[in-house]
């Protein structure tokens, strides 16, 4: 029997099996016309690591997963002792504890990634002396809405599957950039980030994979996305439509649950779309052989060492890290008299 070859799908087709084609394409166009990756403010992922101002340190992952409420505080006392990235929409959660994360992950297109980044009034964080790590598909009013700086990568994904193919043509015009694969999700995509720096031990916090006390998000998520959703339907911002519209936002993820696991002897509800987050979790964690650990306290994640926070904090993180501004010129020149020594 002849070898059937696949035809290359065209533009229509692809937007029509996955939604997220669409938003890539339109983004990505968007931010070559108004020269985002030219911006003072912004670099590739290749200018990160050739300068690479940090070796084998402790780093902290910082996802949303609603155990995130039990252990964040223990971060403040620990923030100069280890390097603490955090996916966009969590935000919120370290400044109002006082956190200022060394970089902010985002991959979603979507203009509702920005949630994390406002107050529960609306009023922007002032993240003018943050990092944001993006891809160039990125959301064109989130860049502008972004004060700090700005780390640029290109997606990439399976060229088996359509997506693969299509990424790289897309973004032909920064192949040059830098590139971080496409893994679903962004806590994936977290960890592969930090895989850069080569990190001394990898702590997980937020990573449950599951609905811990009946929640599907940490506090204060589901409030900031009703206030976002309230505005685009122009219904007023009152305190009772904010906690409708965040309960019923809740109720509708906690329905979603269709799978139990087991651990410890403890049936803890989930759904498939998490635990294949989870599984894709664990194979990069072989693909990469990092020592990571689970502090997360909660959820469903077993395949490595679960440790509680402060301990595994107190252990690795005892000497104060230099934190540099990657993009200050002075930094630039000392890396440059560095290498030639």
């Amino acid at each position: 029997m002849a070898d059937v070859i696949q035809r290359p799908y065209t533009n229509e087709e692809l937007m029509k099996m996955d939604p997220f084609i669409k938003y890539w394409e339109t983004n990505y166009s968007i931010n070559i016309k108004n020269n985002v990756f030219s911006w003072d403010r912004a670099r590739p992922l290749l200018f990160l690591i050739n300068t690479m101002p940090y070796n084998k340190v402790p780093i902290v992952l910082v996802a949303a997963g609603p155990s995130l409420d039990n252990n964040i505080h223990v971060l403040k006392e620990y923030q100069d002792k280890c390097l603490i990235f955090c996916v966009d929409i969590v935000l919120f959660k370290l400044i109002e504890n006082g956190i200022k994360p060394d970089f902010v992950i985002n991959i979603d297109p979507h203009p509702e990634t920005t949630v994390g980044w406002k107050d529960l009034e609306g009023h922007w964080y002032d993240t003018s002396d943050m990092i944001l790590v993006c891809p160039t598909t990125a959301n064109y009013e989130s860049l502008c809405s972004w004060k700090g700086n700005i780390i640029f990568y290109n997606q990439i994904d399976n060229m088996k599957n359509h997506k693969g193919p299509f990424l790289e043509k897309l973004t032909k015009a920064t192949s040059g950039f830098g590139s971080i694969a496409n893994s679903f999700f962004i806590g994936a995509t977290l960890f592969q980030f930090s895989s850069i720096f080569t990190p001394s031990r990898v702590m997980l916090i937020g990573y449950d994979f599951a609905y811990t006390d009946n929640k599907a998000f940490c506090d204060g998520l589901m409030k900031r996305r009703a206030i976002h959703q309230l505005q685009e339907k122009n219904v007023p911002i009152t305190q009772e439509n904010i906690e409708d519209h965040s309960k019923a936002l809740n109720d509708l993820a906690v329905s979603k649950r269709d799978l139990i696991a087991k651990l410890d002897d403890k049936e803890i509800p989930t759904t498939n779309t998490f635990k294949l987050y989870m599984d894709t979790l664990n194979s990069i964690f072989f693909k990469y052989k990092i020592n990571v650990a689970n502090c997360t306290e909660g959820g469903i994640l077993s395949s490595i060492p679960r440790l509680r926070l402060e301990d595994s904090l107190k252990i690795l993180c005892k000497e104060e890290i230099k934190k540099y501004n990657i993009f200050d010129p002075k930094f630039l020149s000392s890396q440059r008299r560095r290498r030639k020594k």
